[in-house]
């Protein structure tokens, strides 16, 4: 007898297995280029952000004489806040921070473009500021609570840098850190975490993407590996690469920190 049933037109299970396959290849090569361009688009906001705090850091100067903020600034008989930084103020009850009383803020009017994107799901460190992922030059630029460099005491603006995306390992944790120090400090903080590369403001307001050099001697008694795996490294110069500060100097300075100082070579 002749079968009168239809063929099915369902899938047979090589057939659905293969497609399955497929999807998955699919997913595992779009997946990472949707990852690298949404952080492409964060590293972007990221430089916006820097570009604006420095506009903002000019208009400050343009009414102090050409001279940056102060690092820190303790206020005396507030009965709510006890400190100031750039980009907020402390409260003394509780410690916590406000970012809408930075001493840049009536400059930005604006404190969300005070954190990098990219930084925002990295703890915060142990610091005296807000540790929104910038840290400035803290080295050279605002070593003190009572110093500030302004631009009289800056031979190269486009060549020093002003502020970065900025990080340091503790207890093997990445965390965000309030200060980018130069190279012949104790131990690295320059952030390449978008990517790889870490997006650095300089002193003439300009911002760009920089990558990191990474250190082979261990920092914070944490071996040098690690740090290279976090992206934690220092800005160097192709010129003036390390030597620990003893065959080329400026007034005493290491060159290796060449984009940090005030002061550069035959300037």
């Amino acid at each position: 007898m002749c079968s009168n049933r239809k063929p099915s037109g369902g899938f047979t299970l090589i057939e659905l297995l293969v497609v399955i396959a497929i999807i998955a290849i699919l997913a595992a090569i779009l997946f990472p280029v949707f990852a690298q361009a949404r952080e492409k688009a964060r590293q972007t906001s990221c430089l916006s952000n820097l570009k604006q705090i420095g506009t903002g850091t000019y208009l400050y100067m343009q009414d102090y004489d050409e001279r940056l903020f102060v690092r820190e600034y303790a206020i005396a008989g507030d009965p709510v806040y006890n400190y100031q930084v750039w980009n907020a103020k402390r409260r003394s009850a509780d410690s916590s921070w406000d970012l809408n009383q930075g001493i840049l803020q009536p400059y930005m009017k604006n404190y969300q473009i005070q954190e990098c994107p990219s930084a925002k799901s990295l703890p915060a460190g142990t610091t005296t500021t807000t540790n929104l992922g910038y840290g400035f030059n803290q080295t050279y630029l605002l070593p003190s609570a009572t110093f500030s460099a302004g631009l009289p005491f800056i031979t190269a603006p486009a060549e020093t840098v002003f502020m970065a995306d900025t990080a340091i390992l503790s207890g093997g944790t990445v965390v965000r850190f309030a200060a980018n120090w130069a190279p012949s400090a104790a131990y690295p903080t320059l952030h390449g975490l978008h990517t790889g590369g870490a997006n650095v403001l300089w002193m003439d307001a300009h911002a760009k993407s920089a990558r990191p050099t990474f250190r082979t001697t261990p920092s914070l008694s944490i071996p040098a590996p690690q740090w290279k795996d976090a992206n934690i490294g220092d800005l160097i110069h192709p010129q003036y690469p390390y030597d620990g500060g003893v065959a080329k100097t400026l007034d005493g300075k290491p060159l290796e920190d060449y984009y940090y100082l005030l002061q550069k070579p035959n300037s």
